[in-house]
């Protein structure tokens, strides 16, 4: 079994990545394997807090899987990133 106290320091990371193996041990779902865990736990200490509001956000939905938190700030349209905004925008402008 995985222990996060040996792959991290960061109390706030260790404390959400337990919460999310119980989670998955109580959803029997497949353990993540060490590998797996590593790269998380490295994309977690660089955005401890991200990382706590996905584990959170995903309980509540009851997913299988950890997705970002989508912010308002980062879509200008329904459902649309920046980039595809801009893309968009460009085709709209050309085609009127």
């Amino acid at each position: 079994e995985v222990r996060i106290e040996d792959l991290t320091d960061n109390v706030a990371v260790i404390a959400a990545a337990t919460q999310w193996m119980r989670y998955r041990k109580e959803a029997k779902l497949k353990p993540w394997t060490l590998t797996t865990w590593r790269q998380k736990i490295a994309k977690a200490e660089r955005d401890p807090r991200a990382f706590a509001e996905s584990v959170q956000q995903s309980i509540e939905q009851g997913w299988q899987g950890l997705f970002e938190v989508r912010r308002s700030g980062k879509q200008d349209g329904p459902g649309l990133t920046q980039a595809q905004q801009a893309l968009k925008d460009f085709f709209d402008d050309a085609t009127s």
